[in-house]
């Protein structure tokens, strides 16, 4: 089994596939794909302001729209892995729901193989610190959201 190709699913990930799929690029057994609130939004419409993928149902509508894309280029048996998403953007309590929504769809779609929250760190600043699952070193204490992740696994 292998998997491609880590795109994200907004204004530039579609087109990267399909001059992949029309280069030849064979289909894998499993897509993985990538699903952030701000690209979507910058792909969808960026004059409106709004927090696409905050809610489920927005994070679906991508998915979803997504598994319409494989209906549509004639792969709609091909398993997906959501190698990256997180709520980046969207506040603790939403990203916390996002991410409980996110394991139950993982659970409940037999085409979503995995799903994970992806977030960094770096000393930039960058968008992603507002999902960290732990505090900035040296405390690294577990953050309303870590602390909600760890409610999950152990299944609480």
């Amino acid at each position: 089994w292998w998997g491609c190709c880590g795109n994200a699913i907004s204004h530039d990930g579609y087109p990267w596939i399909d001059e992949y799929m029309d280069s030849g690029g064979p289909v894998p057994d499993i897509w993985h794909i990538h699903i952030y609130p701000q690209a979507h939004k910058i792909a969808t419409d960026a004059t409106t302001g709004l927090n696409y993928g905050c809610t489920p149902g927005e994070w679906d509508a991508v998915l979803d729209g997504w598994y319409a894309y494989l209906r549509n280029h004639g792969m709609p048996h091909v398993r997906t892995i959501v190698s990256e998403s997180a709520g980046e953007g969207c506040g603790h309590e939403a990203a916390k729901a996002l991410m409980t929504h996110m394991q139950q769809r993982a659970e409940d779609d037999p085409n979503l193989q995995a799903v994970y929250w992806f977030v960094s760190d770096l000393d930039n600043g960058t968008w992603l610190q507002s999902v960290l699952l732990t505090s900035r070193y040296p405390d690294s204490e577990l953050t309303p959201i870590g602390e909600h992740f760890r409610s999950l696994m152990l299944g609480n």
